[in-house]
């Protein structure tokens, strides 16, 4: 029944149980899971600058093993240091993102899941989505309901109601 899975991932709880949901039928469907994050453009979203700075602030943290990310996060999260611009903040975008594809990655590996790949695009989260979804012939689009959006978004409409509304396959929404 499923033979491609997208999971979309953010680095959010949700987006974590969205990712346990997708190894599960993965592995019980033996198909393929992609793992798609996607790198937003423009300015850094409150949400991903929270996670950043709890993931690169705490003792322990990536920033120990990567002090090459911890600089470029120090960039975009202090504008006002020396070196900041929009191509540090599209470097820390794809950096944290390869971060988050490796994690889900792991937890995929973890439950058993024998073909996962990662995918890493920019632009608008649901239409890149869509749009990945489309091109890879997935059968099923698993995401979290909530991810790091801005408030804009529940204005707006949220990246997975857009996905479920536009998808040219099933979607699964995980709280």
């Amino acid at each position: 029944m499923f033979e491609t899975i997208l999971a979309a991932v953010d680095g959010s709880e949700h987006s974590e149980q969205a990712v346990h949901l997708a190894a599960d039928i993965a592995t019980k469907y033996k198909a393929r899971l992609m793992l798609l994050h996607v790198c937003p453009e423009g300015s850094v979203p409150e949400g991903l600058r929270r996670l950043a700075s709890v993931e690169f602030a705490m003792p322990g943290g990536s920033a120990a093993a990567r002090p090459d990310v911890s600089e470029s996060v120090g960039r975009i999260m202090d504008p006002a240091r020396e070196g900041s611009d929009a191509a540090s903040a599209a470097e820390v975008y794809e950096k944290l993102g390869h971060q988050i594809l490796e994690y889900s990655k792991g937890i995929a590996l973890e439950k058993g899941v024998a073909a996962v790949e990662t995918l890493l695009d920019k632009g608008d989260a649901a239409d890149v989505i869509v749009q990945q979804a489309d091109r890879l012939g997935a059968n099923i689009i698993v995401m979290g309901t909530r991810g790091l959006g801005t408030l804009k978004g529940l204005l707006v409409g949220s990246v997975s109601h857009k996905v479920t509304q536009l998808a040219p396959c099933t979607c699964v929404t995980v709280k």
